[in-house]
């Protein structure tokens, strides 16, 4: 995190923020809707191994949950911001 170069959400913060202010989404803080959306889209990979146990898949169906999963966490994130 010391490098210059070492991403920022800065970016994203901005967006969120004038989408708020344009009344395009509702007020939420930024860097909890960043962290929702990394989180959404990280654990199931790193959790694969307790997912796969919990839901009972194998290999092949839990990748194609995963395949589902795409458009589910979009529609999520979506519907969570909406006006």
């Amino acid at each position: 995190m010391a490098e210059e170069h070492f991403p920022t959400i800065a970016v994203f913060k901005n967006q969120v923020e004038k989408c708020i202010e344009n009344k395009a989404i509702k007020p939420i803080n930024p860097e909890q809707l960043f962290i929702n959306i990394l989180a959404l889209n990280i654990f199931p990979f790193i959790g694969a191994p307790l997912l796969m146990g919990f839901t009972r898949t194998n290999k092949k169906q839990y990748k194609d949950l995963m395949k589902e999963r795409k458009t589910e966490v979009a529609q999520f994130i979506i519907n969570a911001i909406k006006v």
